[in-house]
């Protein structure tokens, strides 16, 4: 409560000032001797005081809160160790120590994981700077920060105008392994050496050596282990075997004693393409179609193709000399002999038996399909004749047999049932719905086949089959029972997908993976898992999930498509994965929210030490006991084992009353009779 007078004067203060200036002329003319004036200066004095309008006001306040700003990292690194409950436990006692100071306020804040993707981790000063948006800083006492101190934001700190101090969770003595990639690729050529730089550091003490060793597996799951030495950087190297995506998983052991084996590990996704896909076209005789193949295969910057025509066969008699004919001698040995295995596709387009290609030569190439090559023969008349390449004791690995009959007559080819599950056929433009006619434009001469063991994917009259794909050892070969594909590019009855089939059928044959009828593919999109395995079944069993902690679980998959299974898991642990079908393994990692949290683990208090010394706060690991809070006025704010709040003594005016300093009725009468006294001495 405090008093004091003011004045709120009844008329303007300059005419209050002039007639005070008056009644003050009044009393200096009565010191002179003029008997007659010091009473009539003195009324007028009263009069004056009376318009001033003295009074007494009392003004009525209450004592302010101080206000505590109390932060709770909740980051990701919090979840270590012994972290989250040590955390809670000193949550849990500073508020109830504040609470017994009386008249301080507590105003909580939590500091969460940075958004994924933005890379800022814990942003501690960030959260405190927030927190400031609501309150007057004038009003604070102190801020408290609890956490591990792996502030990612410290570099950045304010002054702030009260004290900070910070309350450590973890351990001093802890200690963690720390795996990271210095350096690898995004792109490789398949077949050719990949080197990935790494390095592992040991952080804290404890370290469980100067040696440690590092695994690395691919597709196939197997590992292959390597010694490295710890705080060193290292090189090893591995080799992509198949294109597209390729995973590739590098971890070192977890010791005991370590604060996390989240990082550990690291999952590498390595886009894999070939150098040069090396492409032999043969082309029998010329028909409307001979450049359907080479203009598709050209159109790919990554394909080096070898096109020959047989243009005149070998019974053929010519008048002219074969220079002036200006054409090449077929390289028969170069081609089927001694290069033969550097092919990935061969292509006969309506090639038949011309007596230009020996047996002998032919047989190398039933060699090539079997130790991995791929053939794929595109079928006109000639394939049902007596010089069929079927005839050939070279090819009796064809997935079919010609019954000698051609069929010429107006169908458009169908996709099968199986079909719709193969990924070379699945969901080609127009094909619509199984059982009704797809909107491609017709064909009109195929070859009658029986005794087919492949997989038919499209068929043609009466379901004769029109493409069929097969293996052969460890190679493949496909067989296109008709020659009219190229009325497709044509446009003709508004054409159909000839480019993307042809396309399809030549990367199956090349072993693409993403065209494998058994596939097994995952994808991790934040802590959620998709799995995905394609098949030509009619079912497929459970998948095997194992987890980081090497924890396994059968995860059945549901049918989304006919062909593709698939299953989507949620709320994941960060860390490797590994799904696993019996036959085919996927490894990949499942990323943390927040990633820089598990880059550094170690709990440290040198972060957040240069905020705390120059806010004159301090520092305490919980470890060492919770400190315990207190009022202070001046001096240092922190103790050994306290942490002090300033007390800020904030007051807010909750009334104020004015009252007269005198009666205006009692000045007036006062005044009166002053007047009547100095009328009464004049005369």
């Amino acid at each position: 409560m405090g008093q004091n007078v003011v004045f709120d004067p009844l008329l303007p203060w300059p005419f209050v000032l002039l007639a005070f200036a008056l009644a003050a002329g009044q009393l200096v003319a009565g010191a002179f001797g003029l008997s007659r004036w010091p009473a009539r200066a003195a009324a007028a004095m009263l009069l004056v005081a009376a318009v001033a309008n003295p009074s007494l006001r009392q003004t009525d306040r209450e004592r302010l809160p101080d206000i505590v700003l109390l932060g709770a990292d909740r980051s990701s690194s919090q979840s270590l160790g012994d972290r989250a409950r040590q955390l809670e436990a000193a949550l849990s006692s500073i508020r109830s120590e504040i609470s017994e100071l009386g008249n301080v306020e507590i105003r909580e804040f939590s500091v969460e994981d940075s958004p994924p993707g933005s890379g800022r981790g814990t942003e501690l000063v960030g959260s405190l700077r927030r927190s400031l948006a609501n309150v007057d800083a004038g009003s604070i006492a102190s801020a408290i920060l609890v956490t591990d101190g792996q502030a990612h934001d410290a570099d950045s700190a304010a002054n702030f105008p009260f004290p900070v101090h910070a309350a450590i969770t973890g351990s001093r003595s802890a200690w963690d392994r720390r795996f990271q990639i210095l350096n690898a690729p995004a792109f490789a050529v398949v077949g050719e050496p990949v080197s990935i730089l790494g390095r592992i550091d040991d952080d804290g003490v404890g370290s469980a050596g100067t040696e440690a060793r590092v695994f690395m597996s691919g597709k196939s799951g197997e590992a292959t282990a390597f010694h490295v030495n710890v705080g060193e950087d290292f090189e090893i190297q591995t080799t992509l075997d198949s294109r597209g995506e390729n995973s590739i998983h590098i971890w070192t052991d977890a010791d005991d004693g370590e604060t996390t084996a989240l990082n550990n590990s690291k999952v590498l996704s390595i886009s894999a393409v070939r150098d040069r896909l090396k492409v032999l076209l043969i082309s029998g005789k010329p028909h409307a179609g001979k450049r359907t193949w080479r203009n598709i295969l050209k159109s790919d910057s990554s394909v080096d193709l070898v096109h020959f025509t047989i243009l005149r066969p070998a019974h053929k008699s010519a008048k002219a000399e074969t220079a002036e004919m200006a054409l090449i001698e077929f390289p028969i040995k170069e081609l089927f002999v001694d290069r033969i295995h550097e092919f990935d596709l061969v292509i006969f387009d309506k090639y038949h038996l011309q007596g230009i290609i020996p047996l002998d030569y032919l047989l190398n190439i039933r060699d090539y399909v079997e130790n991995g090559g791929a053939l794929l023969v595109s079928a006109g008349p000639e394939f049902a004749g007596a010089d069929s390449l079927y005839n050939s004791l070279a090819f009796d690995f064809f997935p079919a047999e010609p019954t000698g009959f051609v069929i010429e007559e107006g169908f458009r080819p169908k996709v099968t049932s199986l079909g719709r599950k193969h990924p070379v056929a699945a969901n080609l433009p127009g094909a619509g719905e199984a059982g009704s006619e797809p909107a491609w434009g017709r064909w009109f001469r195929m070859v009658d086949l029986n005794n087919v063991k492949g997989d038919v994917l499209l068929s043609g009259p009466d379901e004769r089959p029109l493409l069929i794909l097969d293996r052969f050892g460890s190679g493949r070969v496909s067989l296109l029972a008709s020659d009219n594909a190229w009325l497709w590019n044509r446009n003709f009855e508004g054409g159909g997908p000839q480019k993307e089939l042809l396309r399809r059928l030549a990367h199956w044959m090349m072993k693409e993976p993403e065209l494998e009828e058994e596939g097994l593919s995952a994808e991790a999109a934040g802590n959620r898992l998709r799995i995905v395995r394609n098949t030509v079944g009619e079912s497929v069993d459970p998948v095997l999930l194992i987890a980081p902690d090497g924890r396994e679980e059968s995860i059945g998959l549901e049918e989304t498509r006919p062909g593709q299974f698939e299953a989507s898991l949620d709320d994941l642990e960060a860390g490797s994965y590994r799904v696993s079908d019996g036959s085919r393994t996927v490894t990949l990692a499942v990323a943390a929210r927040s990633p820089e949290e598990f880059r550094e683990t170690i709990a440290t208090s040198e972060k957040v030490s240069r905020l705390v010394e120059r806010s004159g706060g301090g520092v305490f690991w919980i470890e060492d006991g919770i400190p315990g809070v207190r009022i202070v006025r001046s001096g240092s704010a922190a103790g050994k084992d306290w942490l002090g709040l300033v007390s800020r003594e904030n007051f807010a005016t909750v009334d104020i009353r004015l009252r007269p300093v005198a009666d205006p009725l009692l000045l007036l009468f006062l005044a009166a009779a002053l007047a009547v006294l100095g009328w009464w001495r004049e005369n």
